[in-house]
């Protein structure tokens, strides 16, 4: 994947995020919800770290659902 910043193709599509907060991952969401969206690999590194390797592969980078990377 490109090394391009999530801000960066955010700002080119002219898209938000100033506004938007942060919310701690618990054990409940990997079941919960389909995908856990991050903004970059520290994200994932620190999910792996935390998290059963099966579960942190529900975790996916912002930038992976574009034409962009």
């Amino acid at each position: 994947m490109n090394k391009q910043s999530a801000k960066k193709v955010l700002d080119k599509h002219k898209i938000p995020y100033e506004y938007r907060q942060a919310k701690r991952i618990t054990k409940n969401d990997f079941e919960y919800y389909d995908y856990i969206i991050v903004m970059d690999e520290n994200s994932i590194r620190y999910l792996k770290y935390s998290f059963d390797e099966i579960d942190v592969l529900k975790a996916k980078m912002l930038l992976s659902f574009t034409n962009d990377n």
